[in-house]
């Protein structure tokens, strides 16, 4: 699959088109010791008028670190729940240092929606394969109440990490897992390369859509994610229909609003979105394409080989 190199003049789109962001939060990390520290910073935009459906509950990761661009604290807590037991799973998780050094891949499956794709083995995932390629270097975060004492993939692939319920500080599992997906470098401080995949990658119809060598994935860019696909759950039914359409920034807009409109239970806010498109179509220059970067961060590769590539993606 092709991967859109990003750069740095490119990280404020970026951060817009990840749609899925809640309270319109710009997510920063501070990587401070890749191999004990549990801290990450984080520089909230507009707090105080976070309008997602569980802005009532404190956001995790407020934590006594200072952001390096906002007066406002950051970092998780150790002292909170989620918190003290990540900072546990992370030291727990070294014991996969020496094979995984260098590459892991992870997701989450939290809910029977997605475990039902994990607890049965379907064949179409060649796992002698991947792990004579990449050892194995694969985890799922689960939920500790979906799984019992299973420890590994119905295929034998992933090894399934599960968490307790109680730990979690939101009643939406994809607002939980949004946590874990950008914290893979305190989870994984040994990798040089970090990949995240939805656990949709597990669905039989979309099983061959994932790699079946991931060294591919190791590119020299800092991080890497897939091309959005023009399609009409990214830019319209009508407006792909039509020949020799071209993809447009203001169409994928309104299309992911609308789409928000019968979920009105997820984390994105469709004013702030809006408002968010409004205010990057008068920042960018009228020559940049804004819809040639948009991306699916579904899959995102992280490199940290590099000291720069480390201080890129943990700043």
């Amino acid at each position: 699959m092709g991967l859109s190199l990003l750069t740095r003049n490119l990280w404020s789109t970026l951060c817009f088109l990840i749609l899925t962001s809640f309270c319109n939060l710009l997510l920063l990390v501070r990587h401070q010791s890749r191999e004990t520290s549990l801290q990450s910073a984080i520089s909230p935009l507009h707090r105080q008028n976070c309008t997602s459906p569980e802005s009532a509950i404190p956001w995790e990761l407020s934590g006594p670190v200072k952001s390096h661009t906002g007066r406002l604290s950051c970092g998780l807590d150790s002292k909170t729940r989620l918190g003290f037991f990540l900072q546990k799973l992370s030291n727990e998780l070294l014991v996969h240092k020496n094979d995984c050094r260098e590459m892991v891949v992870y997701g989450v499956a939290f809910g029977m929606d997605h475990m039902q794709y994990i607890l049965e083995d379907h064949g179409k995932i060649d796992v002698a394969s991947l792990i004579e390629r990449h050892n194995r270097c694969f985890f799922m975060f689960v939920l500790e109440e979906d799984i019992g004492s299973q420890t590994v993939s119905a295929d034998g692939l992933d090894w399934l990490v599960s968490f307790p319920r109680q730990v979690l500080p939101y009643t939406s599992m994809r607002r939980n897992a949004k946590i874990l997906k950008y914290y893979g470098h305190f989870l994984f401080p040994f990798a040089e390369t970090i990949v995240w995949q939805d656990a949709k990658f597990r669905r039989p119809d979309f099983v061959t859509k994932r790699p079946s060598d991931y060294t591919a994935m190791r590119q020299d860019a800092c991080m890497s994610v897939v091309a959005l696909p023009i399609h009409k759950n990214t830019f319209g039914k009508n407006n792909v229909r039509r020949k020799g359409y071209q993809p447009s920034f203001r169409d994928h807009c309104e299309t992911i609003v609308d789409a928000l409109k019968k979920r009105p239970h997820v984390t994105d806010s469709n004013r702030t979105l809006m408002k968010q498109c409004n205010l990057y179509e008068q920042d960018v220059p009228k020559k940049a394409s804004l819809d040639r970067y948009l991306v699916d961060t579904g899959f995102i590769v992280w490199n940290f080989d590099s000291k720069e590539c480390r201080g890129f993606n943990s700043v």
